[in-house]
């Protein structure tokens, strides 16, 4: 048996002679000469594409590959096709199946078909090129076959994009930087589309600052060949780079890759307030800002090469990283208004595809320059202060100034403007002496409310408080009965040593500071034992004015020897003494307006205000 002919040959013939001549052939045949021909035809494959003649949109191709005899074309021949005998050509990135046809039938342990589906994929990204598909002959084919060969125009739609202003409708072009905020994005296809999806766009804004950083609707469609979409920064961005990405996309069918287009919205924080998506309050001291807090990110490096670069735009100059880092540790920052812009990027992404968002940092501070260490209850008390209030505020903020216990118990306060600069209470007339502490604190207002807290600024010292009131007593006078039980009275008063000399004032003032011997006014008295009826005096009233000159009044009662109410006053002396007196003759107080120094003025430059603290206060006594 012999096969002189390789795999892959389309057609041969083998001629042969036997010559019986030869000496070698034993026994010497009758006939001296005998020529044979054999003619080599394999099974031909035909090539057929399943959309007919000319180029294919789609990026999947359908080949039928059909076989017959060599000698007879219209002869079908079984034929078992192998996917080593199929080669493509032209095809980068592009794969096949191979798929039985048609009448197949079992050649002992083989199944050979007369036909075959050849499916040709040509993976994204696609471009446009000549396919080039062949079939030939391969080791396992059964039996070998001739070659045969099918090329093929693949011809993907392709896609341009323009950009105009949303609002606005003026062309941008790509990599133009401009302070519109949306842009209409439209694609135009060379082709008809049956499919095309927001993820197309291929932005991948999921992977960037801020939830709303960045948005785009989805396509609206004009035509079969037209898309249009919105894409616009999010409110509070200071800067979004967009680009394109159709380098992935999934269009049906798929497009070409086209060339990309990129744009830049830029929101200049010196003439906008909405650039600002976020402003945080601190006080005067170390700052540390965490960009997690308005990225996307929720949790730090769950994007693989998500970084954030840091820089400062506004404000005393501050210690910005000067690396990539999801945190800024900003050292002690100085009272003022801050801007500093995270630019946050994904590693491997386009250096034009970024969100930067200014964040502002307003930091406040408050300072006690001038205190009084030391006060008389009944007092004016003063303190100069400083606060320091950034311009960034949207409302007013007003300072609580108080006077306190140790345990925090609050005695006085007064509620003052931040501006003012000083801050008057009267300390109460019935605090006792000792240590107090004088507290000054922010009261809520609208701009001390930042994204990351409600500040609270609270500054304190201590002050000495001495009560300036003393109970001065007079002698005890007579004794109300000349024999047997009787009272005697004094005058007690209350002095006001904060003055010189020290003034009588109420006795109430004495009372409220714990000084109850300013009503140790009588006292019980026994002169002798009565041997005649005699008079008993009650102690004087309270006196009827606290001062300006007032009365007292007392009864009498008569007593007889036996130290009993008598039954009738006449058997006691005619005379007695008085049961009136006059009392608190000293002037009562004037008052007089004081005005203390005004504060710093509101604006720094331009009109402002200023405002200064009026008491009412008694002449002479300082309360």
């Amino acid at each position: 048996v012999v096969n002189p002919f390789p795999a892959g040959v389309d057609s041969a013939s083998f001629a042969a002679s036997f010559d019986t001549a030869e000496a070698a052939v034993l026994p010497p045949n009758a006939q001296t000469a005998s020529d044979f021909v054999i003619l080599y035809n394999p099974p031909t494959p035909t090539l057929t594409p399943a959309w007919g003649n000319g180029d294919l949109a789609s990026n999947v191709a359908v080949v039928t590959v059909t076989f017959h005899n060599g000698l007879d074309s219209n002869n079908m021949v079984h034929v078992r096709l192998v996917p080593s005998a199929i080669t493509l050509a032209g095809g980068a990135g592009a794969s096949f199946t191979l798929s039985q046809g048609s009448d197949c039938m079992n050649f002992g342990a083989e199944k050979r078909c007369k036909s075959y589906d050849v499916t040709v994929t040509v993976a994204s990204p696609v471009s446009a090129r000549a396919i080039t598909l062949t079939v030939g002959s391969a080791l396992g084919e059964t039996p070998s076959v001739a070659t045969a060969s099918l090329t093929w125009n693949f011809a993907p739609p392709t896609v341009s994009f323009t950009m105009s202003g949303f609002n606005s409708g003026n062309a941008v072009a790509s990599g133009a930087t401009i302070a519109e905020p949306a842009v209409t994005l439209t694609a135009t296809f060379s082709k008809p589309m049956t499919t095309v999806t927001l993820a197309d766009l291929g932005l991948k804004l999921d992977e960037y600052a801020t939830a709303s950083a960045a948005m785009a609707t989805e396509w609206t469609k004009v035509s079969d060949t037209v898309y249009t979409a919105k894409v616009a920064a999010g409110p509070g961005t200071q800067s979004v780079g967009f680009q394109t990405d159709f380098a992935h996309a999934n269009t049906v069918p798929p497009t070409a890759v086209p060339t990309d287009v990129n744009w830049v919205f830029y929101c200049d924080v010196a003439t906008s307030t909405t650039c600002h998506a976020r402003r945080e309050v601190h006080g005067a001291g170390a700052v540390t800002l965490d960009s997690e807090l308005f990225s996307r990110v929720s949790a730090k490096g769950r994007v693989a090469g998500f970084t954030t670069m840091w820089t400062q735009t506004d404000g005393v100059s501050a210690t910005v990283p000067s690396g990539t880092s999801l945190i800024a540790s900003l050292g002690s920052l100085a009272c003022d208004d801050y801007t500093f812009d995270a630019k946050q990027h994904v590693a491997g992404q386009p250096a034009t595809r970024f969100v930067t968002v200014s964040t502002v940092v307003a930091v406040y501070d408050l300072t006690i320059v001038n205190s009084q260490t030391s006060v008389y209850s009944s007092r004016l008390l003063s303190t100069e202060y400083l606060a320091c209030m950034p311009s960034t505020g949207t409302g007013a903020v007003f300072l609580q100034y108080s006077l306190r216990k140790p345990d925090g118990t609050q005695l006085a306060e007064k509620v003052v403007s931040a501006g003012s600069g000083t801050a008057v209470l009267t300390v109460p007339s019935n605090t006792l002496g000792g240590t107090y502490n004088l507290r000054i604190t922010t009261l809520p207002s609208p701009s001390l409310v930042g994204a990351n807290q409600d500040l609270t600024l609270t500054k304190q010292v201590t002050v000495q408080v001495t009560s300036p009131y003393r109970v001065q007593n007079e002698p005890f006078g007579a004794c109300s009965a000349l024999c047997g039980f009787g009272t005697k009275t004094r005058v007690v008063k209350c002095m006001d040593h904060s003055v010189v000399p020290a003034a009588q004032v109420t006795a109430s003032l004495c009372r409220a500071v714990g000084l109850t011997e300013i009503d140790d006014t009588t006292a019980a008295c026994y002169e002798r034992a009565c041997t005649e009826p005699t008079w008993s005096y009650s102690p004087y009233s309270q006196c009827s004015a606290p001062c300006n000159g007032g009365t007292q009044t007392r009864t009498k009662t008569c007593y007889d020897t036996q130290g009993q109410v008598a039954q009738d006053d006449s058997v006691c002396p005619a005379e007695s003494e008085p049961l009136t007196r006059s009392c608190n003759n000293f002037a009562c107080p004037t008052y007089e307006w004081v005005t203390f120094p005004y504060g710093r003025c509101s604006a720094s430059c331009g009109s402002g205000t200023q405002k200064r603290f009026v008491a009412c206060r008694a002449q002479g006594t300082g309360s």
